[in-house]
Formats: C-alpha cells, structure tokens, sequence
C-alpha cells in the first residue's frame, strides 16, 4: 500500500508595501481615538467632581487653546503629540502612562497584557 504525502500547507502571499502602510495607519488611528476616548473620560470625570474647574473651556484656556482645539483632541478628529499630552496630563495632575495605558512601575504584567489585547481587538474590528 503506497502511502502519499499530506498536501503542502497554504501559503501565505507576502504583504505588499502598501498593505504594510494601511495596517500601520489603522493601528495609528485606533490607538488616537483610544488617547482621545481616555482624554474626554479624565476630564469629565474631574469635570463632574470640581465642577467647573475643569470644563472644557476652562481647561483650553489654561492651555492657552481654543475650546474647539479640545473638542477635536477629545473626538479623536486631531491626532495627540506627547507634548500636549504630558501638558494635559500635568493640568489634569495625572501620569501620562493613565492615558495612553501604559503600566506604571509595579504594575501586573498581566493587566498590561489585558490591555494590549483589548487594543489588538480594537484594531482587528
């Protein structure tokens, strides 16, 4: 009885350059409207516990921004650089790390890996 091979296993095409760039682009874009989600989230809740100190026009002003400047960083409609993100982060007296979910220093690595794919989730949608 004459036994033949098992089939090769299915290959895989190579990612073009352009498909390299579009994955690259909507980790990008869902990891900004993740910053811009947690942005809104910080300071409504400091909104809701100090009251107006921290509404969005007091804290554009502070900024030396305009308000409309906040609404798109908060919508995700601006990307956040990390100047304006550790500026924000000393208004709101909170770790950079709190908004982009960075684990702090002792923190468990398995919450950080919780957090990592929950984001690779969040891309793959």
């Amino acid at each position: 009885m004459l036994v033949s091979a098992p089939p090769p296993p299915p290959t895989t095409p190579p990612l073009t350059p352009f498909a390299v760039v579009a994955v690259r682009e909507a980790h990008r874009q869902a990891f900004a409207k993740l910053v811009a989600d947690r942005l809104y989230r910080v300071r409504w809740a400091l909104h809701k516990q100090h009251g107006d100190a921290y509404s969005q026009r007091r804290v554009a002003s502070v900024l030396g921004r305009s308000p409309t400047w906040l609404c798109n960083l908060e919508n995700g409609h601006r990307r956040v650089d990390v100047i304006e993100l550790r500026t924000l982060a000393a208004v709101y007296q909170i770790d950079p790390g709190q908004i982009t979910g960075e684990p702090e220093p002792g923190q468990e690595r398995a919450q950080y890996d919780a957090w990592v794919a929950k984001w690779r989730s969040a891309v793959t949608e």
